[in-house]
């Protein structure tokens, strides 16, 4: 922006949208520069790493020359002219690369150096610029403000006594309305939570009864399971064993006809013996080989035997013990998901009590608000205010749709509050200031409350204009009114601050009523 340009003045600040634009425009260039700076810096990164390269590339030149001088030293004596003149080539072309690289850089650096203090000279002075034509604008609205003080002042201390009387018939009227609404929203919320709590106990207390018989039945059915499991397992282990001793008895009866057919046999040979001596030696040498082979086999046969059945007695305990852990397991597993079922329903049980207790607080809640809200002076239309409408208003509390809409009406109402507030403190400063030079009359006639509503239709648009853009704006203008206000002789010991309070009164009551009544119809 040029010296020369200026924002047009709107109320007690600067045009926003040109404020706007102008933000706008400086954060581009701000980001301009921004970008440039970032490119400056990539082409700095980029030559100090085509710098590196190119050391790199000239020391593998040299290494590269060292080798080859080497080679054609061993081959030949002495290196000759020749390589010493291309090691002086390559070695001046790399000083040259590195010079001229370090050139580069330090010019790019320069460039983006020069170009970031333009750009910071520049939204100094742009920035020094727009304060000072701020500052001239202040002292301008500030001459203009006490022009017309005393004007506003007389004016508004006339419109101020209406308004005070009117609002306090509206305050006498709404109070005595809000306090019977309020007993009888109160009763009716009483009954209600009585209704609510009796209902959530109940069903709480049915929802443990129906987890602790699920539990209880679970925990039978696991057992019943682990008995059976258990007896199966049994019988196996005493087939086992019958398979066992069924077995001892037969290798008992080979044992046993093993040795008769010895005997016989050894009786055979003493007969035979007698006979025939050296027969007999050989036949008994001979039963002697045969008998001790057969014991061995008996004796094998007996071990592999005693092995089987153990490894059967073995793996009929071990499959009963997987068997009892699978049954424990299970038996556990279905209490502890009985149990966790249990605490969600109770979790359960225990969230809806809660969730019917924040909507307790939060209906208590929006009485207070409501309370206030009727207390307040100013807040209703005037002697058009219908009975109907605001006893109907009183018990919104019980046909709010939803939390989103009441979340919206308190996020409202605190905002109405505080400025219904100001306007009482206005109309108490201002109450404070008459009656210091002598008493008054508040009493509004008929002629004069049809003055007030004309004045309310000619108050000037631009006293009602919101002040939210132009805050940051108005703060030196603030600043100078109130020293200003000080040392200025306005009537009735008034200040510029009363004069403010009484014009945002003047122009924000009808405005007050209207908000007061969409309210009440967001809470129908």
């Amino acid at each position: 922006m040029t010296p020369t340009e200026e924002f047009r003045t709107a109320m007690r600040g600067y045009e926003k949208s040109e404020v706007d634009s102008r933000l706008q425009q400086l954060r581009t260039e701000v980001e301009s520069v921004r970008k440039a700076l970032s490119d400056a810096r990539s082409q700095v990164i980029n030559a100090d790493r085509a710098k590196l390269q190119i050391a790199g590339e000239l020391s593998e030149a040299k290494a590269q020359l060292k080798k080859a001088a080497n080679d054609s030293a061993e081959a030949s004596g002495p290196p000759g002219s020749r390589i010493d003149h291309l090691l002086k080539i390559a070695e001046s072309q790399a000083r040259e690369t590195l010079s001229q690289a370090n050139s580069d850089a330090e010019t790019i650096r320069n460039k983006a150096r020069a170009e970031a203090a333009s750009a910071r000279a520049r939204m100094h002075t742009e920035s020094n610029d727009t304060l000072s034509n701020a500052r001239s604008e202040a002292d301008a609205i500030i001459s203009s403000a006490e022009l017309r003080a005393d004007e506003t002042v007389k004016a508004a201390e006339k419109r101020a006594a209406e308004l005070k009387a009117t609002a306090e018939r509206e305050y006498n009227q709404a109070k005595e309305a809000n306090e019977a609404a309020t007993k009888e929203a109160r009763e009716s919320l009483e009954h209600e939570l009585a209704g609510l709590r009796a209902t959530s106990e109940k069903e709480a207390a049915d929802l443990r009864a129906e987890a602790k018989s699920q539990a209880d039945e679970s925990i039978s059915t696991a057992q019943a399971q682990a008995d059976e499991l258990l007896a199966a397992a049994k019988a196996r282990d005493a087939a086992s064993t019958k398979a066992s001793d069924e077995l001892e008895v037969e290798l008992a009866g080979k044992r046993q006809a093993a040795e008769a057919d010895r005997k016989k046999r050894y009786d055979a040979a003493q007969i035979e013996n007698k006979k025939l001596i050296d027969e007999a030696q050989a036949r008994a040498a001979k039963a002697d080989t045969e008998a001790k082979e057969a014991a061995e086999r008996a004796e094998t046969t007996r071990s592999d035997a005693v092995k089987k059945a153990d490894d059967i007695i073995a793996d009929g305990k071990t499959r009963a013990q997987t068997l009892i852990g699978e049954a424990r397991a299970t038996a556990e597993a279905t209490i502890e998901e009985s149990a966790a079922e249990a605490k969600r329903n109770v979790a359960s049980a225990q969230s809806q009590v809660d969730l019917l207790t924040k909507q307790r607080k939060t209906i208590t809640a929006q009485l207070d608000q409501l309370r206030s809200l009727f207390a307040m002076p100013g807040v209703m239309g005037g002697d058009s205010v219908d009975p109907a409408k605001a006893e109907s208003a009183s018990h919104a509390t019980e046909q709010i749709a939803d939390e989103q809409e009441l979340a919206d009406l308190l996020a409202e109402d605190p905002e109405e509050t505080d400025k219904a507030d100001d306007i009482a403190a206005a109309d108490d400063a201002d109450s404070g200031a008459k009656s210091t030079d002598g008493p008054t009359d508040t009493a509004a006639s008929p002629d004069s409350t049809d003055t007030a509503e004309a004045s309310d239709q000619t108050v000037p648009s631009e006293a009602a204009e919101p002040q939210g853009a132009q805050l940051e704006a108005e703060e030196p203008a603030t600043t100078d009114d109130s020293n200003a206000a000080e040392d200025s002789d306005l009537p009735n010991g008034a200040t510029d601050a009363d004069t403010i309070a009484i014009d945002a009164q003047v122009s924000g009551s009808q405005s007050k009523s209207s908000k007061a009544s969409r309210s009440g119809n967001s809470l129908r």
